[in-house]
């Protein structure tokens, strides 16, 4: 009997030492950049993401081995970008409604629901892909590039730098539904969702710019200037781009000369 038991622990250990692996992954995934701006609710019929997850299932878009890894690579950027944007349009919103810009304000609110949707999405896509083993540091690294947009700057710069920014990000979302539209995954659909989504967010926050007093000139050095951060933040992962089909030295530079969407 005592040698059964002895014989046993190992087993019981590895199990323990697995589930506790899989406990730390699930945190790791679920961990933010940014807390929750808030309760956020779009309607189903708008929810696009909702309608995608009941149309298809994991086995219509799961990717080969490498491929997942290399979206692992990338979601926890793109996550902490989602997350950074609900915190500033939901705490603009709430400035716009104080000052009886109800309008405006609910135009903002509209967008923080949108990014929630887009994060909803990403975390999805991230509960079946590897988790890197340095994502505290990637996350970290994220959060400090998007907590530096809105140090030393007007109103009206923070939006013409968001403008730049979801003009970033759209350009990123369109080049992975390209790539994915090639080999008729449904992934495609997913990422240009998104796509137009940020690419009507630009359109946004170019008008609040604009009406805060930022000049045309002055959101073109925006442009480029959060163009080429973005670039420097993605850079060290161009091969997980390039091991998804997208060539990231065009992305890249369209991204870093502040291309307009």
């Amino acid at each position: 009997m005592t040698m059964e038991r002895v014989l046993q622990v190992p087993a019981i250990t590895s199990q323990w030492q697995d589930a506790s692996l899989e406990v730390q992954r699930r945190s790791s995934l679920r961990a933010r950049c940014f807390p929750l701006a808030g309760t956020v609710s779009v309607p189903v019929p708008e929810n696009w993401f909702e309608q995608w997850r009941g149309q298809y299932t994991p086995g219509d878009w799961l990717l080969a081995d490498a491929e997942m890894e290399a979206l692992g690579e990338l979601l926890p950027l793109l996550l902490c970008g989602e997350q950074s944007a609900q915190c500033l349009f939901a705490r603009e919103a709430e400035s716009l409604r104080r000052r009886d810009r109800e309008v405006l304000a609910d135009t903002l609110q509209r967008i923080e629901s949108e990014e929630a949707v887009h994060e909803h999405a990403l975390q999805y896509l991230t509960e079946a892909a590897p988790v890197p083993g340095d994502i505290r540091q990637r996350r970290r690294r994220a959060q400090q590039f998007y907590l530096e947009l809105a140090r030393g700057v007007s109103l009206g710069e923070h939006f013409a730098r968001i403008e730049a920014l979801d003009s970033c990000v759209s350009r990123i979302m369109h080049a992975l539904a390209q790539a994915f539209r090639g080999s008729g995954l449904p992934l495609a659909e997913l990422f240009t969702a998104i796509k137009l989504d940020e690419a009507r967010h630009v359109g946004v926050c170019r008008r609040y710019a604009i009406e805060l007093g930022v000049s045309a000139a002055d959101r073109a050095v925006q442009r480029r200037q959060i163009g080429g951060r973005v670039v420097a933040l993605l850079e060290p992962y161009a091969a997980a781009f390039d091991g998804l089909g997208v060539d990231p030295e065009p992305l890249f530079a369209r991204i870093q000369v502040g291309v307009v969407v």
